[in-house]
This record gives structure tokens, C-alpha cells and sequence, in this order.
């Protein structure tokens, strides 16, 4: 007599092979036993599904310029996702190209140490980054230190919002932080690129390597037009930067300056950059050392933002030039440049 547990003994393992032989039948299986969500459940996830989708299309509505306006339904509906989009930057220009885009904005900070040198950060620089994407990214973070208004009183200064001024002193922080640490990074590197004893100019972080000010640059990058192409412009070009000064701050984010902000001539600021941070450094190398690649070497080590990076580097001569009596010739000559370039 054949009792239930032999039979079942002896109809387990064919089922188990029946299983296995089936992948379909046990991926049925495996879906079966997990718990769906509940009624309510699904009706929260869809509502905020929703929302945001709704969030989006108010930005991509209410988002206006000068010359075309935005409906003022579309602004009113907007109001209450304005904070949820602008934490996630997902409150981005949606009509770049209607009729023309906008500019996008970069951020130049100067870096003052205690005994007197100098280095730039410009932010963000497409080469730091592996992918487009994050490039963009942070192209939204420097649009955050680029909010300003003009000013009611002075149609050549601009006025900080809050917002902006919180964005400046955490970049000032993090900038003066991050020049600290390579503060004995210094050593100058020869064409090859290797490493040699620069007489005591190397510093260290507990030598002289102290920051002391950020100026901050809110600069204006324009997208080069179909005209343009046409001349030979470069989008490196420097008639499409339009600087303005934003402030100084301490190490720890203070303001130094405030109420400093101000509109600044490209050529003057560019002048002022190769007088005093590029030239007295460049002119401590060797005449024997001077090549094209021991200059961009040079250049790179300071930080010098790249568009007067490649103008340095297609006119040496500017160099030789810069000195604090000859700034005027230095000035002028700048200018022509600028315009032929």
C-alpha cells in the first residue's frame, strides 16, 4: 500500500525538474508571490508623478525674457514649484533658442596668497569634467552666483541677491580651501614636463601659502552666431566675455568689499591680468626656457581662464610688453588685438 508521503516523495523530484526545465513557469511563480502595492499606494506615487511632470510644464511655460514675455497664468501657477525646481535645477532657460540663445555664465575667481601670488580658478572648465552632462550640471551651479539686477541708482554697478551672495561666500570657502591644500603644488615644470628646484619659490601650505582674498567674476560666455563663424571668430573669442566684479571675500566667505559690484572693460581686466599675475611670473623663467610648451606649462599652473590663456599664447609679444610703465602701449595694443582677433 502506497502511502501519501511516499507518493509525494516520489513526485517531488519531477516537479522540481519540471520546474527547472520550465524558467517561464518559474518566473510566474516568483512574480505571484511578491505583494503588489496597495490602492493607496499607487494613487500617492501617480499623484506625485504628476506633480512633477505639472511642475516642468509650468517651467517650460513661464519662462520668459526681455522681449517675450511670459502668460501671466502660466508665472502664477509656477510660484508654488519655484523652490522644488530651483533645489533640483530643473528651473533652466527653456527658450534658448527662440528666436536666440542666451549667454551662459562662468564664474573667475582670483586668489590672493599672504606673500603675494597670485592664481586663478575659472569655473567650471570643460577638461575637469569626464562627460557633457556633468559640465552642464555645473554650468547651472555658476548660473546660482550669476543672479544679479542692475542698480537702481547706478546704471554701471549691479546689485547681489541674497541667494547669489550665500552662492559667492560657499565658492570663496571651498576656493580658498582647495588653493590652501595646493598651495605646495607651486613647482614649476619644465617643457618635458618634469619637476625641477625653483630656488625657494615652491611653498608650502605652513609657508606662505595662506590665502588672504577671492575676488569673484561673474562673466558672460556668448554663444558665437553663424556671422561670427563666418570671420574666423573663435568661441574662445574674447569679444564674447563680458566681465563683471562681483566682490571680494575672506578666506572663511566674509566680504571684504561690499557693495563693490561693478561692470569691468574685457580688455582693461585683461590688461591687468597679464601686468600684474602673468608676466612677473613668466619673466622669472629662463630665456633659454622660454618655449611654447614652457608657456602653456606656465599658463596652466597659474590658472589663467582660457580665453586669455590662448590669447597670451597666439601673442608672446604680449609679455614682453607688459610692465607697469609701459601699460598704456600694453593697453592699446591689446585692444588692436582684440579687434583683429
Amino acid at each position: 500500500m502506497t502511502t501519501t508521503a511516499d507518493a509525494s516523495a516520489k513526485t517531488t523530484p519531477s516537479r522540481v525538474a519540471e520546474t527547472a526545465e520550465d524558467p517561464v513557469r518559474r518566473d510566474d511563480e516568483s512574480a505571484s508571490s511578491v505583494r503588489k502595492p496597495g490602492r493607496r499606494v499607487q494613487a500617492i506615487v501617480s499623484l506625485v508623478v504628476a506633480l512633477h511632470l505639472f511642475a516642468l510644464l509650468t517651467a517650460v511655460t513661464s519662462s520668459g525674457s526681455g522681449k517675450y514675455t511670459s502668460p501671466y497664468t502660466a508665472v502664477k501657477l509656477n510660484e508654488p514649484f519655484r523652490p522644488y525646481l530651483e533645489v533640483l535645477f530643473l528651473r533652466n532657460g527653456y527658450r534658448f533658442f527662440a528666436p536666440n540663445p542666451g549667454p551662459n555664465f562662468v564664474a573667475w575667481f582670483r586668489v590672493t596668497y599672504d606673500d603675494g601670488r597670485v592664481r586663478w580658478v575659472e569655473f567650471p572648465r570643460r577638461q575637469d569634467f569626464a562627460t557633457p552632462l556633468a559640465y552642464t550640471r555645473m554650468l547651472s551651479v555658476a548660473n546660482m552666483g550669476a543672479y544679479t539686477y542692475p542698480h537702481p541708482q547706478d546704471p554701471d554697478k549691479g546689485s547681489i541677491r541674497p541667494a547669489t551672495q550665500i552662492c559667492l561666500q560657499s565658492f570663496a570657502r571651498r576656493i580658498a580651501r582647495d588653493a590652501g591644500k595646493n598651495a605646495d603644488a607651486w613647482e614649476v615644470r619644465d617643457a618635458k614636463g618634469g619637476e625641477r628646484d625653483t630656488g625657494g619659490e615652491v611653498k608650502t601650505s605652513d609657508g606662505g601659502g595662506r590665502v588672504v582674498s577671492v575676488e569673484a567674476y561673474r562673466v558672460a560666455h556668448l554663444y558665437i552666431m553663424p556671422d561670427q563663424i563666418r570671420e574666423g571668430w573663435d568661441y574662445t573669442d574674447l569679444r564674447l566675455y563680458q566681465p563683471m566684479y562681483l566682490g571680494a571675500f575672506s578666506a572663511d566667505g566674509s566680504p571684504i568689499d561690499p557693495d563693490a559690484t561693478r561692470y569691468c572693460e574685457t580688455p582693461i581686466m585683461v590688461c591687468d591680468m597679464i601686468c600684474h599675475d602673468i608676466a612677473p611670473e613668466l619673466m622669472k623663467v629662463p630665456p633659454a626656457e622660454q618655449t611654447p610648451q614652457r608657456l602653456a606649462a606656465e599658463l596652466e599652473r597659474l590658472g589663467i581662464p582660457e580665453p586669455v590663456r590662448r590669447l597670451v599664447q597666439q601673442n608672446p609679444q604680449l609679455i614682453s610688453t607688459a610692465s607697469a610703465e609701459v601699460s598704456e602701449t600694453l593697453l592699446h595694443l591689446l585692444e588692436l588685438v582684440h579687434e583683429e582677433s
